[in-house]
């Protein structure tokens, strides 16, 4: 069972505990420590809830999942965060929301990129209309990406989670929230049931006590 958000909060607002004042290099030492748990045949996911309507075109202030806050300093809707550790370098990934001046007006500014790579500590950074590519093409052993900045990706995938897929190891991490208090199906969850018709010999694991253990430590 999640923790109440009220407790939480007051958690992450313990001296040297809130994801605002994190430094990237705070927040990449709390991904690292979580990646050794997660292990190398472990991929975690974490999507950033949806924005909630409140009234007709109104929405309520959009909130950050706290454990994507707490490993990315991120608090913009849209955001999903893939680590894949098990690599040769182990892989950060964030999915950001691409900048629409029109809808910025409205809603607020979205970062660029640049800036959240500078907040997150971490360098790669891409759009969220690709997220669902990646998953494909991680899950399926295929390359991903044609531009400069994924030339890499292109050529090599991620061959060790690719193994891992193959050989029935790999195991997605993913929070689990409890079901019992009736609510609608999260974000994560949603996800879950997709992965699950599309790759059933995929392992999946709730990350949430590994989350709260990092931020009882």
């Amino acid at each position: 069972m999640r923790l109440p958000g009220l407790l939480l909060a007051l958690l992450l607002a313990l001296p040297g505990g809130t994801a605002a004042a994190a430094t990237p290099a705070d927040l990449a030492a709390r991904r690292a420590q979580l990646m050794q748990e997660i292990g190398p045949d472990g991929m975690l996911i974490l999507l950033a809830p949806p924005p909630k309507n409140r009234n007709g075109d109104v929405d309520w202030p959009f909130r950050q999942d706290d454990n994507l806050l707490y490993l990315t300093g991120l608090e913009n809707a849209g955001t999903a965060l893939v680590l894949v550790p098990g690599e040769a370098s182990p892989r950060e990934i964030v999915f950001s929301a691409d900048s629409d001046p029109a809808q910025e007006l409205w809603n607020g500014r979205v970062p660029t990129f640049d800036e959240v790579s500078a907040r997150s500590g971490i360098q790669e950074v891409a759009s969220n209309t690709r997220f669902r590519e990646f998953l494909r093409a991680a899950m399926e052993g295929r390359a991903w990406g044609t531009s400069q900045a994924y030339r890499s990706f292109a050529t090599a995938g991620l061959p060790n989670w690719q193994r891992a897929v193959r050989s029935g190891k790999a195991v997605v991490w993913m929070v689990l929230e409890d079901r019992a208090f009736g609510g609608p199906a999260t974000a994560e969850q949603a996800l879950l049931e997709e992965l699950r018709r599309s790759y059933p010999e995929l392992q999946v694991r709730d990350a949430f006590p590994l989350l709260t253990a990092a931020l009882f430590g």
